[in-house]
């Protein structure tokens, strides 16, 4: 389950028991850390396991993370083997990291995707244990949620909000660190130590500044078309069986009526569990006409706009009940 925010966390760890929380320290509302403190009065948060995960590496990061309650402090982008190593200690059992199978992974998809720029694609890999098509997912959501980082940071650089432009930058570089976007993640790590020795009341032609927006704006727009060949790739496949929707399997269909009526609730009740069962239902409907679609309620549930998921899904869901009674027609 994923809170984007303190107070979710909190309403997370109320509603259910956990084995273990991973925690950000950058949060929206309130940081990592006051979030752990407040966990810990709750009586499911008392004793469950908080790790910290941030793209912070001072060792008095580190430090303020234990003070404030949490077992480990693993900083971003987390390596699956360090994950699996620190749960596996924290829980007290072992947990299975298959190395060779991530390796035969991410060797055949360098091949696929080593003409998409700003990805490096083998360190992707690793870090998601060789989820190819979680890689893809990430690209895209990340573009998808993204649209105008670039003209927010320019409009704080003209109004001199540097703890505007630091927090923006801070939590892109975690986001780009975890994709493996490394040119984007090393252009905002060097933006962010331009905009801290910047004095208050900066001028925004300062030349450092100019040069780390252009530099983290080139990087920006790599992502950006690196995500829209994705996208591109990923209409084929639909166009294909709109022209044959009778050749989707059965049980493939089946399955997908099933989950929509499991889906349905939890949009209609605003449930954070609908996010991570939208992505359940996308990745279902992969290669299907339908394909599109649930790709568009993934996103629209993961920014919580609830109103535009619920008339998305009504469209998906009567486009699969009558691809059903058109199979049990034939």
């Amino acid at each position: 389950m994923v809170a984007d925010s303190g107070e979710k966390a909190l309403d997370c760890v109320r509603d259910q028991a956990f084995d273990a929380v991973m925690m950000d320290i950058q949060l929206p509302d309130m940081d990592g850390y006051e979030t752990t403190r407040r966990i810990r009065d709750l009586p499911n948060g008392q004793t469950v396991p908080i790790i910290a995960m941030t793209a912070n590496t001072m060792e008095e990061d580190r430090i303020s993370g234990l003070k404030a309650g949490m077992e480990a402090y693993m900083t971003k982008p987390v390596e699956p083997a360090v994950l699996f190593a620190t749960l596996s200690k924290i829980l007290n059992k072992p947990l299975a990291f298959d190395a060779n199978q991530m390796n035969q992974a991410h060797q055949t998809w360098e091949c696929l995707l080593e003409d998409l720029p700003g990805i490096n694609t083998r360190t992707a890999l690793e870090r998601l244990g060789g989820n190819l098509p979680l890689l893809k997912d990430l690209i895209r959501d990340f573009a998808g949620e993204n649209t105008a980082p670039m003209d927010r940071l320019r409009e704080w650089a003209g109004q001199g909000r540097k703890d505007l432009i630091l927090s923006e930058a801070h939590q892109l570089k975690g986001v780009s660190r975890n994709l493996s976007a490394d040119g984007l993640a090393d252009s905002l790590a060097e933006l962010e130590k331009t905009v801290k020795s910047l004095e208050e009341g900066f001028s925004p032609d300062d030349p450092g500044l100019v040069s780390g927006l252009a530099r983290t704006r080139i990087e920006f727009e790599r992502i950006l078309e690196t995500a829209g060949r994705l996208e591109d790739r990923s209409k084929e496949p639909a166009r294909a069986g709109i022209l044959q929707q009778a050749a989707i399997p059965g049980p493939l269909l089946e399955q997908a009526g099933k989950m929509a009526a499991v889906l349905k609730p939890l949009l209609d009740g605003n449930s954070l569990k609908a996010k991570d069962y939208t992505r359940q239902f996308s990745r279902h409907l992969a290669g299907t006409p339908f394909e599109t679609g649930a790709i568009t309620l993934e996103a629209q549930v993961k920014r919580f706009d609830f109103e535009k998921a619920q008339k998305t899904f009504e469209t998906l869901h009567s486009g699969i009940l009558s691809a059903l009674a058109d199979a049990a027609a034939i």
